[in-house]
């Protein structure tokens, strides 16, 4: 997770202002007909649909190509894993948290798009000098139905995005959530650990799928712990990805926090917003039940 720019409150009001402050003359963008504001408060102007768009973020990516806008990508990072069979095709940036500006140059795009999660401010910063730049900031499971929609109108694929969001919306609605949530931490790095704390997709996706972030209401974003830090025995979910947790993470966690039992996650599912959502409902309703009934094996 080293180099991914996680902001506070106070750093995205920093980060707005700046990228607001460093937009590119727009003269040469006279022939655009299209204005969108992105999630920083900048205004991006646009051709009505960008025909070569780079992605610095994965789920975004494979959000564009399942709304049917594959066509119009020219750049991916290393990461875009999904669909592999067409992001294999594509030229890379590498990043997301160190993306080659040569490149991006040779690609020459009408659009990048970013996440203040994946990618840092500089980079940022630098890239909107040469290039419309759209910055989402997604915080919650409404923020990314937003992000769709949005996608949805840059891309021409609005009623496909609409389409998506809906199927989504259902699928969440038919997750029963129980009257007292279980109680987790949910990692996301390790050396230091990291968790993600309020005010996070992530921690949404937790409690629209059973779970309760252990932190106070107060932790919002993402924050280093130590294991005498906590208090109590909440699940730990060890997630595949940023950093890939594996079976001998299980027993270490369990060891430096006593009485806590830690279970593998797929990172993906909590972590990927956009259409990874429409296969979030099922994993998480088997994922809750499972961890039930496996703290109940090892408590017995």
């Amino acid at each position: 997770m080293a180099g991914i720019f996680v902001p506070l409150d106070n750093e995205v009001r920093q980060y707005s202002a700046e990228t607001q402050a460093n937009k590119q003359d727009t003269s040469i963008y006279q022939e655009c007909m299209m204005e969108i504001r992105d999630d920083l408060g900048n205004t991006i102007i646009l051709k009505k649909t960008p025909r070569r768009i780079v992605s610095l973020c994965p789920s975004i990516t494979q959000t564009i190509f399942d709304l049917g806008a594959g066509a119009l990508m020219a750049g991916v990072t290393d990461y875009c894993i999904h669909p592999l069979e067409k992001t294999r095709r594509l030229p890379s940036v590498g990043g997301p948290a160190r993306v080659s500006k040569a490149r991006i140059m040779e690609i020459a795009p009408d659009l990048i798009i970013a996440s203040m999660e994946e990618n840092t401010k500089d980079q940022v910063l630098e890239l909107q000098r040469h290039f419309p730049v759209f910055v989402f900031h997604i915080t919650s499971f409404n923020h990314a139905l937003q992000m769709i929609l949005r996608i949805g109108e840059m891309t021409g694929q609005t009623d496909e995005a609409i389409h998506m969001t809906i199927e989504i919306m259902h699928g969440f609605s038919g997750l029963r959530l129980p009257s007292c949530p279980h109680p987790c931490l949910y990692f996301v790095w390790k050396n230091p650990y990291m968790v993600a704390g309020h005010n996070t997709f992530i921690t949404d996706m937790l409690e629209r799928s059973g779970f309760s972030n252990h932190l106070p209401l107060s932790e919002t974003g993402y924050k280093k712990i130590r294991p005498g830090e906590i208090s109590g025995c909440p699940d730990l979910l060890l997630p595949s990805e940023p950093y890939p947790f594996d079976e001998a993470d299980v027993e270490e966690m369990e060891g430096r926090f006593p009485g806590s039992r830690a279970h593998l996650v797929d990172g993906e599912i909590f972590g990927w917003y956009g259409s990874m959502m429409l296969r979030a409902p099922a994993y998480l309703r088997e994922q809750y039940s499972g961890i039930l009934r496996e703290d109940g094996k090892k408590g017995g």
